[in-house]
């Protein structure tokens, strides 16, 4: 469960560590960030395989993106 301005500089490294067919989850992601994060994690190798939202009370879209090498 990470910002996206905390997953960013640290997406290239959890690219490289993850297994060849192994899998990550990242979550507290807003919806506007979704194409900016997915693009940055493909760069780093990994690929969307689901995406899950939820609104919380004031209206904003939560997401967890599930990735795969």
């Amino acid at each position: 469960n990470m910002l996206k301005t905390e997953l960013l500089p640290l997406a290239q490294g959890i690219g490289q560590r993850t297994a060849s067919g192994g899998h990550a989850v990242f979550s507290g992601l807003l919806e506007g960030e979704r194409q900016t994060v997915v693009q940055v994690l493909h760069a780093a190798g990994l690929r969307l395989l689901d995406t899950r939202r939820r609104d919380d009370a004031s209206g904003e879209r939560w997401l967890s993106l599930l990735m795969t090498r």
